[in-house]
């Protein structure tokens, strides 16, 4: 066969230049493509696959460092290796271009044959060697798939054998459990699971090992299935017969120890094996064994043997764990049969002759039992209630949806929060009387469904002495309690006194205190806002910059640090004298706060309007202070272009007139209303809104003086709408008092 010849392209739109390549070339493993332009060669490499590239760089139309552009930006020729072939562009900065445009070398006429030659028959050998790689990587990939398929089928016919003996095996757990659930007694059902076993595995010995009365360790149950009766096999059935297996001696006494299902290759060689001698005797050699679990309990093993070594069988052995815990089911519920069927007259009798009401119910909720106490405490004949629907007979209508819901609940979750616990609750008497009652229920499990006990004590007279004896306790506790507060008031009373005028004092003192110290800080402000004032006059244009801006600070510090003792000194001034309320027209006062804010009003181009305002018991000047504080921080906040709008308004609640004063300013943020009611707190800066934050905790403490509260409710860039409440009150006289509240007005007036 002969070798496929390699693709050389040679570019020229010289029909010379063609010719001189082909003669340098020839060669007969070489096939050599002629393109006389660079879109010839483009058609030439989509249809052809080449090893390497001549290509002329001088061409009309399409130059060769054009075509090469392409045939790199192209995914699957940009790794053809081009040669650049030329008469005319051997300098430097061409050479260099070619290069950078992915050229592996730069040839100029004339060509030097040999040398041609050799490059490219370097870079045609590349390229069979690259050909040759991707082949052999081709067949390794095909191989490896080839592998892996074959593995893989493997895999699953290993997978399906292995499902198909768990299958198997699960069939085993369902063949046990239906003829051991068949079973009359407990003997029976384990006759019929050995037998399902030794039929399943065709190993010929099946035994049963029982847990003795004193649960220490095992002994025979006598109970096998063993090759019918081969006699080969009786010197290991005599010796197990007369075996005692402690925990953890031999395979019966590791599943004791253990509670799991476990695999013996050759007993005959296992050092903890007691009966080894007589099993080779028999001839047997694998083992398994498995336990019979009831609660937490391991109550028998099932022991099986085959002459044959046999590897373990893990997925046997978890079959088994599963048989194991089937039987002990099946031996808690024959033993419960067993038991009731044992005691049931003995039970009848005990029952018969409680103290106690008994009742039984089945999972229908229907009466089963009913002794004569509960004849008696609920007047119902045990020919009345046998059958009868027990929420029906003996429980309030009130309580039956819930006893019907719990019996559900038990019945799908096996969990009552109820049962097996002294619980108090209200019975009903055939004569419809509702009584209290204790109870105690408990559930028994029988047959796989359940029969509950009820025992029921009448707590009537129980009940009555309870009360009796609480009445007379709480009697004595509330004497004791009397006398002890009665005690602690007279003391309460004595202390209160003492520390009310120690309390009346010492506000007192604070008052005048803050009123002293007031003023005497102003006095040495004054003095230093009036020396620095000096100053600057003195030696205004003589400072530098730096020290005059210091001073101005000094004299800004100093007017602001007198604001604030000013407002301080008003705030500590509400509340200090006892004056008494008076009835007064809060129109009135709020028409005084408007004439000491009417430069501010006039200013800003303020629109204030008012509903009619009510007369109320209050202090006038406070009253005013609240109004102007109010209305002034609404000019102050206001939206930039746009004129303060300022309404307020009052409503009777009945016992509170409820006030609002609402502005279009710039609103409040919501975390912040419950701080603005604070002294010295601000939301702003000064240079901005001026102020010292003292307005609103004087507005605060005027409002609560007066028995009322105060709030804000804004929305930001929405204004806000300031609340406050006053007590309302019966001002029938109140025309009386004008002249009074006329020399109030012209006192608030002046401040």
């Amino acid at each position: 066969m002969h070798a496929k010849k390699i693709n050389i392209l040679l570019v020229d739109d010289r029909p010379d230049g063609l010719i001189t390549l082909e003669a340098i070339l020839r060669n007969p493993s070489y096939h050599l493509l002629r393109a006389t332009s660079g879109a010839e060669a483009l058609k030439f490499l989509l249809d052809h696959e080449v090893a390497v590239i001549l290509l002329d760089v001088q061409m009309p139309n399409m130059n060769g460092f054009e075509t090469a552009e392409i045939i790199r930006k192209n995914g699957t020729l940009k790794n053809i290796p081009i040669i650049f072939v030329t008469g005319i562009y051997g300098d430097p900065q061409s050479v260099f271009h070619g290069y950078e445009l992915g050229a592996i070398d730069f040839i100029t006429k004339p060509y030097d044959p040999n040398i041609l030659r050799s490059k490219v028959a370097v870079l045609c050998d590349l390229y069979q060697k690259t050909k040759e790689l991707e082949r052999l990587e081709i067949e390794r990939h095909e191989r490896l798939l080839t592998e892996t398929k074959h593995a893989l089928e493997e895999e699953f016919q290993s997978r399906e054998r292995q499902k198909e003996k768990e299958f198997s095996k699960l069939r085993l757990l369902h063949l046990v459990a239906e003829s051991a659930n068949k079973a009359i007694s407990i003997d029976d059902a384990f006759k019929e699971c050995l037998s399902e076993v030794c039929r399943f595995t065709n190993w010929p010995i099946g035994h049963v090992y029982l847990r003795s009365n004193d649960k220490d360790d095992l002994v025979s149950s006598k109970i096998w299935c063993s090759g019918n009766d081969d006699p080969r096999f009786f010197p290991f059935r005599k010796s197990t017969e007369d075996t005692r297996l402690s925990r953890g001696v031999g395979l019966p006494g590791r599943v004791l120890e253990t509670k799991k299902a476990t695999w013996v290759v050759d007993v005959t060689k296992d050092p903890n094996f007691p009966r080894a001698d007589a099993a080779k005797a028999s001839e047997l050699r694998a083992a398994f064994a498995f336990p019979v679990i009831v609660g937490d309990e391991v109550v028998a093993v099932l022991e099986f043997f085959s002459p044959k070594d046999g590897a373990p069988d893990p997925i046997l052995l978890e079959i088994m764990d599963h048989v194991g815990r089937y039987l002990g089911q099946l031996v808690q519920r024959k033993t419960i049969e067993q038991a009731l069927r044992t005691s049931e007259e003995r039970s009848r009798l005990v029952i018969e002759m409680a103290h106690s009401a008994f009742v039984g119910i089945n999972v229908e909720g229907q009466i089963t039992h009913w002794n004569p106490q509960a004849e008696k405490i609920f007047g119902w004949t045990k020919k009345d209630a046998i059958g009868k629907p027990m929420c029906e007979l003996i429980i309030p209508e009130k309580y039956r949806e819930a006893h019907k819901k719990g019996l559900a609940h038990f019945l799908a979750t096996g969990e009552g929060p109820v049962l097996n616990r002294r619980i108090e609750l209200t019975g009903l008497q055939r004569s419809g009387r509702e009584f209290p009652v204790e109870i105690t229920i408990s559930p028994v499990p029988i047959s796989g469904s359940f029969l509950f006990s009820a025992f029921i004590r009448d707590l009537t007279e129980t009940k009555k002495a309870e009360k009796e004896r609480e009445r007379l306790l709480q009697e004595e506790a509330a004497r004791l309690e009397a006398d002890r507060a009665r005690n602690q008031l007279q003391a309460l009373a004595s202390d209160l006194g003492h520390r009310t005028e120690e309390l009346t004092r010492s506000n007192q003192e604070l008052q005048q205190f803050a009123s002293v110290a007031s003023h005497d800080l102003k006095e040495p402000l004054r003095m230093v806002q009036a020396y620095v004032q000096l100053l600057q006059k003195t030696f205004a244009g003589k400072l530098d910059p730096k020290t005059e801006e210091y001073m101005a600070f000094i004299v800004e510090g100093a007017s602001r640090m007198k604001d604030l003792i000013n407002d301080l000194l008003k705030i500590s001034e509400v509340g200090r004298t006892a004056t008494s309320f008076v009835p007064l027209d809060c129109t009135s006062a709020l028409e005084s706060a408007l004439s000491n804010l009417q430069f501010s009003i006039k200013s800003g181009g303020a629109i204030i309007t008012h509903d009619e305002l009510p007369h109320i018991l209050g202090d006038l000047t406070q009253i005013i202070q609240l109004f102007q504080n109010l209305i002034g921080n609404a000019l102050k906040y206001k939206k930039e272009g746009e004129p303060p709008k300022v309404h307020i308004h009052a409503e009777d609640k009945g016992k509170e007139w409820v006030f609002s004063v609402r502005d279009n300013g710039i609103g409040i943020e919501p975390e912040y209303r419950e701080n603005i009611f604070v002294i010295f707190r601000r939301l702003h800066d000064r240079k901005k809104y001026p102020g010292t934050g003292v307005g609103l905790a004087i507005c605060k403490k005027i409002v609560e003086r007066h028995g009322g509260k105060i709030w804000v409710e804004s929305e930001p860039g929405k204004g806000s709408v300031f609340c406050f409440t006053l007590p309302s009150k019966n001002l029938a006289n109140a025309k009386s008092y004008s002249e009074p509240l006329d020399k109030d007005k012209e006192n608030a007036s002046s401040l």
